[in-house]
């Protein structure tokens, strides 16, 4: 192709010899304007594209979709649409995930302080009456002497001593001794 199309610009030259380097001339003038409009239509807004997207990508940030060309109706336009929803897209994802973390976070510090303090009452008081127990006392009793102190009141313990209790439980059953239990601590 290059061989034939150099043989048609010399027998060209040849004829019309004057004529061809006004010819000659144009058609490289206008090949420069025809190169700088399609850097300037094409190759510039695909550039400005590209380095648009690469800034969202590595910014992660929403002002880069406010430069997105959105308004043009050509490929490029239709392509920064696309990219301009993905990126809302990940943007509300985003948004939604961290929420849902922070929501996530706060149920577990809740749910962990409830059974921390379950636990807690589980070890200090017996299961079946509720009462405090020798933990719970050893725990506690510094300060109920001082609130007595403080208050100008008679600290009192009480002890019951339940003599024979194993035989209610023998004769009566565990649970008659379990609410005999209760309704003695009540």
């Amino acid at each position: 192709l290059a061989c034939i199309g150099g043989f048609g610009l010399g027998v060209y030259a040849e004829h019309f010899d004057n004529a061809f380097w006004k010819f000659s001339g144009l058609l490289v003038i206008g090949m420069g304007v025809l190169w700088w409009l399609a850097g300037w239509w094409v190759s510039l807004p695909i550039k400005k594209l590209a380095d648009q997207s690469e800034r969202l990508s590595r910014t992660g940030l929403a002002s880069a979709l406010r430069h997105l060309p959105v308004g043009r109706r050509d490929e490029i336009g239709r392509i920064a649409k696309s990219l301009h929803t993905m990126g809302v897209i990940a943007t509300r994802s985003h948004m939604e995930a961290r929420s849902l973390r922070s929501t996530l976070d706060q149920r577990v510090v809740r749910a962990t302080k409830r059974a921390t303090s379950e636990l807690k009452r589980l070890v200090m008081r017996d299961p079946l009456t509720d009462l405090g127990n020798r933990r719970f006392l050893n725990e506690n009793l510094e300060l109920l002497f001082d609130s007595a102190k403080a208050s100008g009141t008679d600290l009192v313990c009480v002890m019951i001593d339940l003599d024979h209790f194993k035989k209610v439980n023998d004769q009566l059953g565990h649970e008659a001794g379990d609410h005999l239990l209760i309704f003695l601590a009540g």
